[in-house]
């Protein structure tokens, strides 16, 4: 099995959050997906992330922003 890393900035509804979610639940039975945010908190769509079956990692990256 595949293995699929995502970095986003939080879990809170926008653009590319609501967009992966999307895409993670088209592909998510093929693939071991990790999906690494760098927010500390649990936002809007932290419930949907989690039903999708993905590894959820808060991870703050330091200066590499």
């Amino acid at each position: 099995m595949k293995k699929i890393c995502f970095l986003i900035p939080s879990l809170n509804a926008g653009g590319t959050e609501n967009y992966l979610l999307r895409f993670l639940n088209f592909i998510k039975d093929n693939y071991t997906i990790v999906v690494i945010i760098i927010d500390n908190q649990k936002g809007d769509l932290y419930e949907d992330y989690k039903k999708t079956g993905v590894i959820l990692r808060f991870q703050r990256v330091g200066y590499l922003n």
